[in-house]
């Protein structure tokens, strides 16, 4: 009997100790099974990353630049691109095109036309003013305004701001006699600038027949943000526009087959200036799409100058 017990207790210690082993194999297979899921979810996450960066990419065909020989300075650029083979459609309001210069680095953002705001008004006397929409975003209306200058007779746009400052002059022609002579106004979209600041359009469209007015009839429109792409009505550092070359399913989705200039520009101080680099990054939400360093020339012998390709 006592041989029988001291078996039974041999029995107990061996079992203890096949258990403590399985406990040991189930933990350790646990472990390698959470490695294994985390190195394949890894996996897959790389390679979906690495396969959107091929389907994510655009051939940048020419940079070019708008270039002054007296102050040997360089802006107002433009990038002519297409859609590099087997990549997917790139949707410009998704697309950032950034800047990093010697004295500045910026991400302009597309103007989408699903952002633009037209606010259409009515009839506006000389010497009257008429609200209109939030441009400089605090919130509160500003008040457009139709004066004559003194010295040429001609009548003329502001816009008085809520925070106290005032657009520059958008000349009209002179309406004085509009009751006898009926006044053509065809003013395309003009900028509400302050300084280098546009803070949206002006378009006037129409004839007016009453001395010292704009009737009711013209068609008379402010915007946030202009329909049309130039350097004119651009906000430097802020926005870029583009320009259809080659459009075929017409709209500003970057298709195959399809080639776009995008418009953008620096604030005067932040010019370039000649033998200095510059750092061109084009991205969207899924990634990089062109990335390129540029130096500009040492000597400007021309208006326009090619930053990429040289030669």
């Amino acid at each position: 009997m006592p041989q029988l017990k001291k078996k039974a207790l041999m029995g107990i210690g061996t079992l203890i100790i096949f258990i403590a082993i399985i406990l040991v194999a189930a933990v350790a297979a646990a472990v390698l099974i959470s490695t294994s899921n985390v190195l394949q979810q890894r996996a897959l996450l790389t390679g979906r990353e690495v396969r959107e960066s091929i389907t994510n990419a655009a051939n940048v065909l020419s940079i070019m630049a708008a270039s002054n020989s007296t102050t040997e300075t360089f802006n107002n650029f433009e990038i002519l691109i297409q859609l590099q083979a087997g990549s997917d459609p790139i949707a410009l309001k998704r697309m950032f095109v950034q800047m990093i210069t010697p004295r500045d680095e910026f991400a302009a953002t597309f103007i989408d036309r699903d952002e633009i705001v037209v606010e259409e008004l009515g009839a506006l006397a000389v010497g009257a003013g008429s609200s209109i929409m939030d441009l400089d975003e605090d919130g509160i209306s500003e008040t457009i305004l139709l004066l004559t200058n003194a010295t040429t007779g001609n009548e003329y746009l502001i816009v008085n701001f809520s925070t106290g400052f005032q657009s520059e002059p958008i000349i009209l022609p002179n309406l004085s006699d509009a009751g006898t002579v009926p006044v053509n106004i065809i003013i395309a979209e003009t900028a509400i600038r302050y300084g280098e600041d546009v803070y949206g359009v002006v378009e006037l469209r129409g004839q007016t027949n009453t001395d010292d007015q704009i009737d009711e009839s013209v068609t008379f429109k402010v915007k946030n943000y202009p329909e049309a792409c130039s350097f004119e009505l651009l906000q430097p550092e802020e926005k870029f526009c583009v320009v259809k070359i080659i459009d075929i399913n017409n709209d500003y989705t970057l298709n195959s087959g399809e080639r776009f200039r995008i418009l953008i520009k620096t604030r005067e101080e932040n010019v370039l200036r000649t033998t200095e680099h510059l750092q061109l990054i084009l991205s969207t939400e899924r990634g990089l799409v062109f990335q390129h360093a540029l130096r500009t020339p040492d000597v400007i012998d021309k208006v326009k100058t090619a930053l990429w390709p040289i030669g």
